[in-house]
């Protein structure tokens, strides 16, 4: 229990250091990215303070970073028309975007209607800016993570997609998707313009929505150059009450009254410090700057002395092995009896001799688990952890038609329907127990680390036919101290604050609902962190990493909470060709690991070290690249990682095959890891090789 404590103490100091509140007629932004001193595109790296155990942020001392930008619209009291100081009371209208829910109150915060715009977007997307016109306050806008922009003209009833006025092309990434709006403003001045932030940059432009034209206008500080009426001197925090007359909520969490959507202001002992304990940077030591190769278990037991000298040759000093197979079964020896029930042993390779012989050379072993893709365990008690199929009352599956080879005795074989993914219940707590069982004897085994794959609802198949039996059954997710108190005096943690740990907020009903999923996720990660003492990670797909998300249930916001390592696979091959549309395919895939890895770390706020998936494959028309051209390709994706301020990165050839690897490149990236980290310190004190490759794990 001391643990938890320790970890939700951890959490909580960090929201509400993330989280700054403020108000005006038009605009309140979520996420505390409409910042004005949010500049940096390159966040620093966590590093302990000289006391040690807290982290400093790259905030420069005295700056808050919730500050968040909004510009005030209220009846001309000056020659200028624009109101010269702060109101004194909050203005009438009001909105919120709270990630999946936006909020609207039009009597100054006294009472919230809570609208669900996404259901009509696109689920899996996040709120993530939102504004008022002053001049008709029945007109709101909304921006999201990567789905560009929307407008409502009745009161958020129903909503319009803004990008079809045209002018947002700067927005536009392609394939469908756009960067996200870390912040909008009406103009003060001019009627229908609008004022957006770009997100993961401190770039603001002025778009007209009369003209359907967009002007680029700079900086914070050019902005609030330009637009005196929005300076840093309409920022006013909301003064929310607190239960003074409880002890224990004083050194909890700020409160809020029960119908006040919008986070409480962080204190700024909470704003600049992040209350971790020694296990978090003993772990984060251990597992900072690996950079290795993945093994699959038979090149573990046939190839392992070879992949090792590998390993050394280029500068390497970590292998990932998967201790359990995409297919469920366990590849070494293991001694737990829930193993011979579930029948899930095919035994690959000595375990002892393979730690053994990887720690003589230095090298850190790193188990791969993959969770909740497991063959074995949904068969298991006649299917009784299995993902069911609502409209069959059946197992759910991924289904694939096949037809067999033509011969002599069958010219003309019938095609028939074959399983190809078999997935257990994300929400069932024995499919959780049983995965971090395996997990904790693999830690008494000597692994040095744990990497959880298929962390993840399904994505192929028919998906929407797909219901939990657990989902009722699932934890009531454990609350931070004082939580159930709070509550029923009226005066609870905020709810925002809890989402972003993992913890579905108001209005997720169903266990379709993206909350719920990420819910179930996090629970999972939880209860490994408070298991295991050795670092453990997961693996995600790319573009969850790309952008705020929580498609399929991975938010890496929400899982860096409890994971050391977040492993994106970012592979080129796997996006659509006209993303990023204006880049060359060598040039895309250098800036999907340098960009993609900044805004792994933006988005976690370095909470967890990120540490990419490499494509070392080709696949699909990369197959026609010959040396050196295939040796540029990976070495783009290393350059990226290493400028992105990645930890390391691992290789992945599902056949165990690294031709692709230049030795010379790796030594490099070897020194450049071991420099910048002393500089750090110094400061703060394929199924087959050439066959499509095309791993959906994370």
């Amino acid at each position: 229990m001391k643990k938890q404590t320790i970890l939700i103490s951890g959490v909580m100091g960090v929201l509400l250091g993330t989280l700054g509140v403020v108000y005006s007629t038009s605009f309140i932004s979520s996420n505390g990215k409409g910042d004005f001193n949010a500049g940096a595109t390159r966040p620093e790296v966590l590093t302990p303070s000289p006391e040690g155990g807290t982290p400093v942020p790259s905030e420069k001392p005295g700056e808050s970073p919730s500050a968040t930008l909004v510009s005030q619209h209220q009846p001309a009291s000056s020659s200028s028309g624009l109101q010269d100081s702060p109101p004194t009371d909050p203005p009438e209208v009001l909105v919120y975007p709270s990630r999946t829910r936006l909020y609207r109150s039009s009597d100054s915060g006294t009472t919230w209607e809570s609208l669900d715009p996404l259901s009509e977007i696109n689920t899996s997307t996040y709120l993530t800016a939102a504004a008022v016109n002053p001049r008709n306050s029945r007109h709101i806008i909304i921006g999201t993570s990567f789905e560009g922009f929307y407008e409502s003209t009745d009161d958020g009833k129903t909503w319009s997609l803004l990008n079809d006025r045209g002018g947002l092309n700067t927005f536009y990434q392609g394939a469908g998707f756009y960067n996200e709006a870390a912040a909008i403003l009406f103009h003060p001045e001019t009627p229908n313009t609008l004022l957006i932030r770009e997100g993961y940059s401190n770039t603001w432009y002025e778009y007209s929505m009369d003209r359907a034209a967009i002007t680029w206008m700079g900086t914070s500080q050019d902005l609030s150059s330009r637009v005196p009426a929005i300076q840093g001197g309409y920022l006013r925090p909301l003064d929310l009450p607190r239960d003074a007359s409880s002890p224990r909520s004083r050194r909890l969490l700020p409160l809020y009254p029960q119908n006040w959507p919008i986070p409480p202001a962080a204190n700024q002992e909470a704003a600049q410090t992040k209350q971790l304990d020694e296990d978090f940077w003993r772990r984060r030591e251990q597992a900072s700057d690996k950079r290795g190769i993945y093994l699959n278990p038979w090149q573990a037991e046939n190839n392992l002395e070879e992949h090792l000298d590998f390993v050394e040759d280029h500068g390497m000093n970590s292998i990932i092995v998967d201790f359990k197979d995409d297919q469920g079964n366990l590849t070494y020896d293991s001694q737990l009896e829930i193993i011979d029930e579930v029948d899930s042993q095919w035994i690959r390779f000595d375990v002892e001799e393979l730690i053994q012989k990887a720690h003589e050379r230095g090298i850190y072993v790193i188990a791969r688990v993959v969770v909740f893709k497991d063959k074995q365990l949904y068969r298991y008690k006649n299917h009784s952890y299995a993902l069911w199929d609502h409209t069959k009352n059946a197992p759910w599956g991924v289904w694939r038609q096949e037809t067999p080879a033509a011969s002599e005795e069958n010219p003309e074989p019938e095609s028939k329907w074959v399983q190809i993914e078999y997935w257990v219940d994300p929400y069932a707590d024995f499919v959780h127990q049983y995965n971090i069982a395996i997990a904790r004897e693999l830690q008494e085994l000597g692994v040095d680390e744990i990497q959880f794959d298929y962390i993840r609802f399904p994505s192929d198949g028919l998906t929407r036919n797909i219901r939990s039996r657990y989902y009722e059954q699932r934890d009531s997710q454990s609350r931070p101290q004082g939580y159930e108190e709070q509550q029923a005096a009226g005066l609870v943690v905020h709810p925002e604050l809890l989402a972003r740990a993992g913890w579905p907020e108001p209005g997720a009903a169903s266990e379709d609902d993206i909350p719920h999923r990420v819910e179930a996720l996090s629970s999972f990660l939880r209860k490994a962190r408070e298991a295991l003492t050795i670092p453990i990670g997961t693996d995600v797909f790319g573009f969850n990493a790309w952008a705020r998300m929580g498609y399929l249930g991975q938010d890496i916001e929400a899982i860096s909470f409890y994971v050391d390592v977040i492993s994106p696979m970012a592979y080129p091959s796997h996006y659509a060709r006209d993303f990023l549309p204006e880049q060359t395919y060598f040039e895309r895939a250098e800036t999907l690991y340098d960009e993609g890895t900044i805004r792994a770390r933006t988005i976690t706020g370095d909470r967890a070290l990120i540490r990419p998936y490499i494509q070392a494959f080709l696949i699909g028309g990369e197959l026609r690249y010959e040396y050196p051209e295939y040796t540029e390709y990976l070495n783009l994706q290393i350059r990226g990682t290493i400028n992105g301020g990645g930890s390391g990165f691992s290789l992945w050839n599902n056949s165990g095959r690294y031709y692709m690897v230049d030795k010379e490149t790796y030594l490099k990236a070897a020194e450049q890891d071991n420099g910048s980290r002393s500089t750090e310190q110094e400061q703060n004190s394929q199924q087959a090789a050439d066959s499509p490759d095309s791993r959906m794990g994370g």
